[in-house]
């Protein structure tokens, strides 16, 4: 056992047995503790499929209010991490696709058949492809985010953790909200939703809609027009039909458009920022390209949820919902003014699932959840990659059939002690038939494949795997007197193996092996009087298998060759000192480190050996420090109230590619001007902030005036490399931005 582990055990056990020793009083049962969170005003959420105060969740969650949502004008995965410390979320590919890291742990490959780390569930429907997690957040009631593997209840591909968005449901009062919006770069939004009883006690409905556009933060000078806009609608109705007083049945319908284009910045890596054709990138927010990228997605999803309570107080609950995909994208890889190489891809997609699980009543000593999962997908993806002279076509089809069991049960070992264990049973069945061609375009339109001629077949196969993935945890939970709760947590978590598809000359379709994470936390929860309230967290992960995306051949590979050891610290804070003012902060510590891993893949156009060394090297992609600091202040005015809010980030240095974590390690090829690298190869540490006002004059109307990143701070998000020319194509964060919103609430 390495040295610092035995520290962080050794830390652990003497913060466990202190914790145990001090002096504490009757712990509540836990629909008492329900009950009186909701009575304070404290967040519920179902991180544990049951209704619970947060602060009572044996393991780390965050969670956001609808109240928040709208008070932070947080409207997409991007802004989480504006609110989590140790979250990073990106729109990939123009919003084509999102990228979420959690504790360092994330994913950075474009193939759409790689699973995700970080599960996304939207209204308990589970979203696999991360091609169908895009467009803005609306009508949400609550967003919940969980930190580290939640391979008991939510199963394979939470190895970071879970991002759970809960909608607004139908009720039984009328009720609703409208929402219009405008700000600068020509963004335009409208939201809404009315909702109520149909039929008195029988049925209840809602419905929900978004408009949102704009033209984008980019300039391209050679077309002269503005470009990386989008725009995005969507639709929700919801119907619940109360069949009795134990049993009803929630349909769902909705649908979603948007249409994207790519924002990125070419840097090249040879002297002065130049690529092999000799063109220099016109900076930050500016581009010349021959063709403007841009994708169109449509997304359509249906879910049934059947809610019954039997005599005894047994719940069962049943959510069956199948979600259809379709994405067409065009990329232009060497985002320059010449034809190097353009990408017109197709991903479709479509997924059904059925969860079903059966619980004990919540407020008995012994209580336990039982279910099984179904999923099934199927994903086609057709992808040329061509330009003038020549093109290569890759496309395949994959079938995917997963079916788990799972249990969890907990005990109340004494008033104050719960334990908790749980285990689930995953079985993966994968199918792939993938075809690769050579073939002449046609001159006059060359991105129209169905016009090329001069096909030839150089590869075609099939290949199927099957996996077992058995994952678990336990945790113990202790209460005391002052509002206090300490636990410690075990928990292993799993991602599926997955197929490398896109096969190039004397390649050969090849797979991964599943990674497998073990995570051991400690937590401590509480609040001091009304005013200060915490959630503090050490965690040590021991990561095999981790999947690392390697360039090969010009295609992204996935690989399982490394060990991964992660050590961190969490802190989560608010304190109210006075009357309508609140402070707080989240502040995250991470040390996430390869361990051997002499042989990581770097592109020989960089470095001619093909090869670098990464043991011991930290991750791409996570910071060592975050944090996010915030200032509130309400006051009354007449009849409403003001209330002026400050929400700031901070996130140390972190670069964006493993194989150039160590540049002086590396003997880069001739030409290639390092100082470009250092410019590219990652983000210094930065601060952005955003400011907020809102004026109530009641308790229905409001508006609000905002300026995100108020500093106008110029940071990189995302960054990758193109070896043909010798570039690399960077993404930045969003400039100022301000604008004013008005609501309306029917209440």
């Amino acid at each position: 056992m390495s040295r610092n582990r035995k520290r962080f055990y050794l830390s652990a056990s003497i913060l466990s047995t202190v914790a145990f020793f001090m002096p504490g009083a009757v712990m509540a049962q836990s629909s008492a503790n329900t009950s009186d969170a909701a009575e304070s005003g404290e967040i519920i959420v179902t991180a544990t499929r049951r209704a619970e105060a947060l602060s009572k969740v044996p393991l780390s969650v965050q969670a956001l209010s609808t109240d928040t949502i709208v008070e932070r004008g947080i409207e997409g995965v991007e802004q989480l991490q504006r609110q989590f410390s140790g979250l990073t979320a990106n729109s990939s590919n123009g919003g084509l696709q999102t990228l979420v890291t959690i504790r360092g742990i994330g994913i950075s490959d474009f193939n759409p058949a790689a699973p995700p780390t970080v599960a996304y569930y939207n209204d308990e429907l589970y979203i696999n492809s991360t091609f169908a997690q895009i467009g803005q957040y609306y009508d949400v009631n609550r967003i919940e985010v969980l930190r580290g593997p939640q391979g008991t209840l939510y199963g394979k591909n939470t190895t970071a953790g879970v991002i759970a968005i809960v909608n607004a449901r139908p009720s039984d009062t009328p009720q609703g909200y409208a929402v219009i919006e405008a700000a600068n770069y020509n963004r335009h939004r409208v939201e809404g939703a009315l909702g109520g009883p149909l039929v008195d006690g029988v049925l209840e409905g809602r419905i929900s809609f978004i408009h949102s556009d704009f033209r984008g933060y980019y300039y391209d000078v050679g077309q002269g027009k503005h470009s990386g806009g989008n725009s995005f609608n969507a639709a929700r109705a919801q119907l619940k039909w109360i069949v009795s007083d134990n049993t009803d049945i929630l349909l769902r319908y909705e649908t979603a458009r948007m249409n994207a284009q790519l924002q990125q910045t070419h840097v090249g890596a040879l002297a002065g920022g130049a690529d092999t054709n000799g063109y220099i990138s016109e900076g930050p927010f500016r581009q010349q390209i021959n063709s403007i990228p841009e994708s169109k997605t449509k997304l359509e999803t249906r879910t049934a949820t059947l809610n019954h309570t039997f005599d005894g107080g047994l719940q069962l609950t049943s959510i069956t919902g199948y979600m259809s995909a379709r994405t067409r994208a065009f990329y232009d890889d060497d985002q320059s003014p010449f034809n190097v190489e353009a990408a017109p891809v197709q991903i479709r997609s479509s997924q059904y699932s059925n969860e079903t699980r059966l619980s004990s009543p919540q407020d008995q000593k012994f209580r336990w959840i039982v279910g099984g999962f179904l999923f099934r997908e199927k994903l086609h993806v057709f992808a040329p990659f061509v330009d003038f002279t020549g093109g290569l076509l890759a496309q395949y089809d994959q079938k995917t059939t997963s079916y788990a069991g799972f249990a969890s049960v907990s005990y109340d070992l004494t008033d104050r002690l719960t334990a908790t264990v749980g285990a689930r049973y995953s079985v993966d069945k994968v199918s792939t038939d993938s075809a690769s061609f050579f073939f002449t375009p046609d001159p006059q339109d060359y991105l129209n494949v169905n016009r090329a001629t001069g096909f030839f077949q150089y590869f075609a196969g099939s290949s199927k795997f099957r996996n077992s993935l058995p994952t678990g945890d336990f945790s113990l939970r202790y209460t005391f007197d002052n509002d206090m709760m300490a636990y410690m947590r075990i928990a292993r978590g799993a991602r599926s193996a997955t197929f490398n598809n896109l096969v190039f000359p004397g390649d050969s379709i090849t797979r991964t092996r599943p990674e497998k994470l073990t995570s051991y936390e400690l937590g401590l929860k509480g609040r001091v009087g009304s005013s200060f309230q915490y959630d503090a967290g050490v965690f040590y992960y021991d990561f095999s298998n981790k999947q690392v995306t390697q360039l090969i051949n010009g295609f992204q590979r996935l690989l399982s060759q490394a060990s991964v050891t992660v050590k961190g610290v969490e802190l989560t804070a608010s304190y109210r000192p006075l009357d309508g003012v609140e402070l707080g902060t989240s502040l995250n510590y991470l040390d996430a480190k390869y361990g051997d891993f002499p042989n990581a893949v770097i592109s020989t156009t960089l470095a001619p050996a093909g090869v670098v060394d990464l043991t011991d090297q930290r991750l791409a992609r996570t910071s060592k420090w975050s944090a996010n600091p915030y200032l509130q202040y309400e006051f009354p005015v007449g009849n409403g109230n003001i209330k002026l809010r400050t929400d700031w980030a901070y996130k140390s240095s972190t670069y964006f590619r493993d194989e150039l974590a160590d540049i002086s390690a590396i003997t880069f090829a001739p030409g290639i001007d390092i100082n470009q690298i250092r410019k590219v190869r990652g983000q210094p540490g930065f601060w952005v902030g955003d400011v907020n006002i809102t004026y109530a004059p009641s308790e229905t109307f409001s508006i609000s005036a905002y300026v995100r990143n108020v500093t106008d701070k110029r940071y990189l998000t995302t960054g990758g490399y193109f070896s043909t020319t010798r570039a690399f194509t960077m993404t930045y964060g969003a400039p100022r931005t301000f604008g004013a919103q008005l609501r309306y609430n029917f209440n």
